[in-house]
């Protein structure tokens, strides 16, 4: 099923969830959406903040507050700044594309178009959205999203036993204080390399980066004490003629069923 027709993003926007839609054949591979319709920009903007869309299809020309503001207040929301939206509108001139593209607009559809189109962009400005939110955008490594996507398959599928091992450095405000974002930041690219490193060197373990002094290790538990002796001698040897110390911690994850369960108990 397409994800909106075009009479239905006509003349209001439209917020699009993962779902399976009622004539989707068995196994097929096809993504589908389940697309929630709204009147106004009011109700758009309730709709991103309590229905946790993946997506906005927003059109500028609307009764109350228009698509521009909309997208404004969207990206000045620290609860939806990270929400893609594509306008979809007959404003067409270049000007129109520049001034939706300022405000933040991820994609930009001028009206008429094909829905194929629409699929096409919609997938594409998801795709990106969902790989930007799995890699940490200070190293590059994997994020707490990707950490916790990882984690809560491995709890559904019954998989063997895993620990996490969490570590904290402190010290990074202090060098961040002294000799500016950058060396902080640097260290922090530093460590992240050291972990990625050894996840390569561990079988089938995750790394993550939290913050900028924070990271997890999600690994089977067989390896974890391995493991984490092996990141202790790497930090130790990289931190050495720092001020910087650190903490590590091994957990056993086998009685908790999702990664928002782990978190409140570590």
């Amino acid at each position: 099923a397409p994800l909106a027709s075009a009479s239905s993003m006509k003349c209001r926007p439209s917020v699009a969830k993962p779902g399976r839609a009622a004539n989707t054949k068995p196994g097929s591979t096809a993504r589908e959406f389940a697309v929630i319709p709204v009147e106004n920009g009011y109700k758009a903007l309730n709709a991103c903040i309590n229905e946790h869309p993946d997506i906005v299809l927003l059109d500028w020309q609307m009764p109350d507050i228009d698509g521009i503001k909309v997208c404004q207040t969207l990206k000045a929301n620290v609860r939806t700044a990270t929400l893609p939206v594509i306008m979809v509108t007959g404003m067409d001139t270049t000007p129109d594309r520049i001034r939706g593209m300022s405000v933040g607009a991820d994609e930009y559809i001028t009206k008429p178009f094909d829905v194929h189109e629409i699929r096409a962009r919609v997938n594409a400005v998801v795709d990106r959205q969902r790989q930007a939110r799995n890699q940490h955008w200070l190293s590059g490594i994997p994020s707490e999203a990707r950490l916790q996507s990882e984690f809560d398959q491995i709890a559904a599928n019954g998989a063997p036993p895993h620990s996490l091992i969490t570590i904290t450095v402190a010290g990074l405000g202090h060098l961040q204080e002294k000799s500016g974002t950058v060396a902080a930041e640097v260290m922090s690219r530093r460590i992240s390399e050291v972990l990625w490193q050894q996840s390569l060197a561990s079988n089938r373990t995750v790394p993550a980066q939290l913050s900028l002094n924070r990271w997890c290790l999600l690994c089977p538990g067989d390896g974890a004490r391995g493991l984490e002796a092996a990141v202790k001698q790497e930090l130790n040897n990289l931190l050495a003629d720092t001020l910087a110390s650190f903490k590590i911690k091994r957990h056993a994850t086998a009685k908790y069923r999702n990664y928002r369960q782990l978190t409140e108990k570590i």
